[in-house]
């Protein structure tokens, strides 16, 4: 049987492997040396060293995390100081955010390589000019702001002053404007092609869309919308995807779910027949 130290030493590589340490690969091997190692009467020496290596991966792997998590708070630091003071220079992050100049470029090049951050050249007296920093319209999108309240009300008031009819097609011309735009684009597709074409489209809306084909027809599954808040107040606005799509596709949809329903997402069903028939 093992001494009592070597029970203590598996229960701690026990520990340390399900804390994604050591594979379970690696704690089949260190147990098979310890069995080695105790014929052999070098248990405790060999114990010892496996647990220290053991502890020293440990706090190597807890400092990457760490690092990863201040790297995203200095990064979000950076983005909030840029949001609330733009045209900053490396200098006036590095004090806002506390921490070396270095380490400023380190993050803004990062940022400007994701395409959150610009510079620009600012002149300023006698001398070179400098660069200042400031949010592109990616990076200021990375902050929530107030439009959904704003947009409830706009579409509430235009509901008081337009007729019914009036106020939904008013949903259904944007789409109709937004497919005309790519029209000269979308006659040189196939089918399959301009499904694609409007997947991009409509992620360029905030729309996140899947295509498939099941038996004989073509499914389009709406898995998150942009509307989806508004849409709750303003059913209405749900026209302005699907006429997009009927657009984009020159085919009518049918749609089969809605979340609004209750459903897990939007879907609109095509038949192969009718891709045939257009």
């Amino acid at each position: 049987m093992l001494p009592t130290f070597g029970y203590i030493y598996i229960i701690i590589l026990i520990y340390y492997s399900n804390a994604v340490i050591i594979s379970q690969a690696t704690f089949g091997v260190n147990i098979y040396h310890i069995y080695l190692y105790y014929s052999n009467n070098s248990l405790i020496i060999f114990s010892i060293s496996i647990l220290i290596l053991t502890i020293i991966i440990h706090l190597w792997y807890y400092h990457v995390q760490v690092n990863e998590v201040i790297m995203k708070s200095t990064r979000e630091n950076i983005l909030q100081t840029l949001l609330n003071h733009p045209m900053a220079t490396i200098n006036d992050l590095a004090e806002a955010v506390q921490i070396n100049t270095i380490s400023v470029r380190h993050h803004l090049t990062n940022l400007q390589l994701d395409g959150l951050v610009k510079a620009e050249e600012e002149r300023h007296g006698v001398g070179r000019p400098r660069l200042v920093y400031s949010l592109t319209q990616a990076g200021q999108e990375k902050f929530p702001a107030r439009y959904l309240q704003l947009t409830d009300r706009l579409l509430t008031q235009l509901k008081q002053v337009m007729p019914e009819k009036q106020f939904t097609d008013l949903f259904s011309q944007m789409a109709k404007n937004l497919a005309a735009e790519n029209s000269d684009r979308l006659k040189k597709l196939s089918f399959e092609k301009k499904l694609d074409y409007l997947q991009t489209i409509l992620e360029e809306q905030g729309f996140s869309i899947e295509w498939e084909k099941s038996g004989d027809e073509y499914l389009i599954n709406e898995i998150s919308c942009p509307f989806y808040h508004i849409g709750q107040s303003h059913p209405e606005v749900c026209t302005m995807d699907q006429t997009l799509i009927s657009s984009i596709l020159s085919i009518p949809t049918e749609k089969i779910e809605c979340v609004l329903d209750g459903d897990h997402h939007c879907s609109y069903r095509i038949s192969k027949q009718k891709v045939t028939e257009a």
